[in-house]
C-alpha cells in the first residue's frame, strides 16, 4: 500500500526538514512518526502540513530526530521605539502543532490570534519575565489622564472602523478601535502609520461609530489579520 506523508510545520518549527510532526496517511486515519522511529495512531488531524516524498521523505525517515509530542510555551514582549513593552504574548501548541495565543495589553490576558509573528520589535522572554512585565504594560497602556485623543477613520472596504490614539510625540503610541458603542485595544498598530487611516474630528468619529451595525461591535473582530503556516 502506498502511503501519503506530511510534514506538519508551524511558527515554532517552520521548516519541512525539521517539522513539528511527520505524519503518514493510512486510509482515512493518520499515524505519527515517533522518537522511537515507529508509527503510532495520531488521532484526528486539523492541519496536515506539507506533502513530502522522495529525497526529503527519506531524510526525515532516516536522519531526522522526531521530537516528543508535548506542549511548548513561548513568551514575547513587543517593544516601542524606546524599548518599553507595549504588549505581551504567550503562544503554545496542541498535539497537532496548531498554535494558540493569548495576549496581555492591559490588566489581563485574553486569547487571540496567533498574531505574535505579525509585528515588529518583538523579543522572546521567559515566563518569569512576562509576569514581571505585566505591571509595566498595564502602566504604559493607561488611557490619557487628560482624556485627549486623536481620532482616525480606517479606510478599509472590508472592515471599516474608527481608531482613537494617544501618547508619544505624535499621539499614536497607543490605540483603541471601535465598530460601535465599545472601544477595544489595538494589538498591532500599523494602519495609522501606513496611511490606511485618515485623521478625523471627534464629531465625525462619533457619527461613524453610531452608523456601524450593532452586530459589528459584538463580533470582537481583530483589527489586523493573523497568519500562521499550516
Amino acid at each position: 500500500m502506498t502511503h501519503r506523508h506530511f510534514a506538519v510545520v508551524n511558527h515554532f518549527h517552520p521548516h519541512v526538514r525539521d517539522p513539528f510532526l511527520l505524519l503518514r496517511q493510512r486510509g482515512k486515519g493518520f499515524e505519527r512518526f515517533t522518537e522511537d522511529r515507529d508509527w503510532v495512531p495520531a488521532g484526528r488531524q486539523w492541519a496536515l502540513g506539507e506533502p513530502v516524498e522522495g529525497t526529503l521523505l527519506n531524510h526525515l525517515l532516516t536522519s531526522w530526530t522526531p521530537r516528543p509530542v508535548r506542549t511548548e510555551h513561548r513568551f514575547f514582549a513587543f517593544l516601542d521605539e524606546n524599548g518599553e513593552p507595549l504588549r505581551l504574548a504567550h503562544l503554545w501548541n496542541d498535539a497537532n502543532g496548531v498554535l494558540a495565543e493569548r495576549t496581555f495589553v492591559s490588566e489581563g490576558w485574553r486569547v487571540v490570534g496567533p498574531c505574535v509573528f505579525e509585528g515588529d520589535r518583538r523579543v522572546e522572554i521567559d515566563e518569569t519575565r512576562a509576569r514581571e512585565l505585566e505591571a509595566v504594560v498595564t502602566r504604559n497602556s493607561r488611557e490619557p489622564a487628560d482624556g485627549r485623543y486623536r481620532y482616525w477613520a480606517v479606510l478599509d472596504p472590508v472592515l471599516q472602523r474608527v481608531l482613537r490614539t494617544w501618547g508619544g510625540e505624535d499621539g499614536t503610541r497607543y490605540a483603541q478601535w471601535s465598530m460601535g458603542p465599545r472601544w477595544h485595544r489595538v494589538h498591532v498598530l500599523d494602519v495609522v502609520r501606513d496611511g490606511t487611516a485618515q485623521p478625523v474630528a471627534v464629531e465625525v468619529a462619533e457619527e461613524l461609530r453610531r452608523s456601524f451595525p450593532a452586530i459589528a461591535d459584538s463580533v470582537g473582530a481583530a483589527p489586523a489579520g493573523c497568519h500562521q503556516p499550516s
